[in-house]
């Protein structure tokens, strides 16, 4: 863990011992979380499910090497990100959501092989990145929570950076094919 995110981490923890964050004293009052947060929350589930899955498949079935690699970075920084996450809602008292299912992205990359593979899994792996930047800076930009704006701030950098990677080999794949 770098000192960043051992820095980011105490934060969280002392933040959510100490009673101190908004969304505590919300979900008590309420009854749920905002929804900025709850979408945020959502998406970020949803982003690492994707990854992970996604990814088991890319580190098998990529063809090309860059991809292989990607899935590879992008499923340790998932892993790494996404149960911090967890563990802030829990000492808030929010219940983490359930595994979304992406069962529709993962049985479409499973019939593919080769470089049809390669692009169709780059492409969801954009296109949920894209989705995700919006929704971590919308997080970012409007939740009265601390934990979660100090976790969005963990995660948004490298969302963003996967984003701009899947980009780059969209691009570079697209033209190759016109090549």
């Amino acid at each position: 863990m770098t000192g960043r995110n051992t820095a980011i981490f105490l934060f969280v923890a002392t933040m959510s011992a100490a009673g101190c964050t908004t969304m505590q004293s919300r979900i008590q009052q309420t009854g749920q979380m905002a929804q900025v947060d709850r979408d945020y929350v959502n998406m970020e589930n949803r982003l690492a499910s994707l990854d992970d899955q996604e990814g088991a498949l890319a580190k098998t079935k990529a063809t090309d090497p860059r991809v292989a690699a990607t899935a590879t970075q992008v499923m340790s920084q998932a892993d790494t990100l996404h149960p911090r996450l967890q563990a802030a809602l829990q000492a808030e008292g929010a219940a983490p959501p359930a595994t979304p299912q992406v069962s529709a992205e993962v049985a479409r990359l499973r019939g593919l092989n080769g470089n049809a593979f390669d692009r169709q899994y780059v492409a969801d792996e954009l296109n949920m990145h894209q989705q995700a930047a919006d929704v971590f800076k919308k997080e970012e930009d409007e939740t009265k929570d601390d934990a979660l704006r100090t976790q969005v701030q963990a995660e948004l950098p490298a969302v963003q950076e996967n984003r701009d990677k899947f980009k780059v080999l969209a691009d570079d794949m697209a033209k190759s094919q016109d090549h």
